[in-house]
């Protein structure tokens, strides 16, 4: 499950600890199942899929990977099996490519 397609740096970070939230500088549009973010610090856009669409509202008001998991755990129809280590490892993913790409604001929790 590929959430995110960057047009910028990808750099590994810790944004799966602390409660995490969509950066002030961001614009987002949805257009058919994805969803545009214009960075207008950086004038740069990424895209984002269906599922990465999904986790991107959820961080309008603040949420923490636990539950941004936890709620595509729930939404999404995967084995059981490999959903639980799947999923968190797709999110952890997205979340350190968003904030590499600085378009999360993170607070200590």
């Amino acid at each position: 499950m590929r959430l995110f397609t960057a047009r910028s740096r990808q750099a590994p970070t810790g944004a799966e600890h602390g409660l995490l939230r969509q950066a002030p500088h961001v614009v987002a549009t949805t257009q058919g199942e994805s969803t545009v973010l214009l960075d207008i610090q950086r004038g740069r856009y990424h895209t984002l899929n269906a599922v990465g669409g999904r986790v991107w509202a959820l961080l309008a008001s603040g949420t923490t990977h636990a539950a941004i998991a936890a709620t595509l755990r729930a939404e999404y129809a995967l084995d059981p099996e490999d959903a639980e280590e799947r999923i968190g490892r797709d999110v952890t993913a997205m979340l350190q490519q968003l904030h590499s790409a600085g378009l999360l604001a993170e607070d200590a929790c």
